[in-house]
């Protein structure tokens, strides 16, 4: 069978109206997926408390580097949505400054909470509940009446 040029074009429009579709749709859910990134993290540390092997180890590694890696990405696009691109580096800057300065605080107080607990059960709950929060926070954010068109 002999395919014509006509319908090479209408399946390689098809194909490409497909895929803009689907840009759309991500661009659409990207709070959604921001937040299934925070909890995919937290369900990753919860399975840290179920025991001990490689198989739940390395199920950690895959959901949270999935979920890390998702947070990673799409927060910026989030920040977009929000505030509009006129002074997002700004804003991704500041987002940066309190992440970094979580990361300086937090292992000195899971260090504190751990010692003091004698294990290290209390220091991932902490982790998965503040992560469940964020998940929590990111599902509640709207957008600002300023940005909207």
């Amino acid at each position: 069978m002999k395919i014509g040029r006509s319908q090479l074009n209408e399946s390689s429009e098809l194909a490409r109206r497909a895929e803009w579709g689907l840009v759309i749709w991500l661009i659409a859910i990207r709070r959604e997926i921001l937040v299934a990134s925070f909890l995919l993290q937290g369900l990753a540390i919860l399975l840290l408390l179920r025991g001990e092997g490689a198989a739940l180890f390395w199920a950690f590694v895959i959901l949270f580097a999935v979920g890390h890696g998702g947070a990673l990405a799409i927060a910026p696009l989030v920040l977009n949505d929000l505030f509009g691109s006129t002074y997002l580096g700004s804003l991704v800057g500041a987002y940066w400054l309190i992440a970094t300065a979580g990361s300086l605080v937090g292992p000195a107080l899971a260090s504190a909470l751990r010692n003091g607990a004698g294990t290290y059960f209390p220091v991932l709950v902490v982790f998965a509940a503040s992560l469940f929060c964020a998940a929590l926070l990111a599902g509640m954010i709207q957008r600002s009446p300023m940005t909207r068109a």
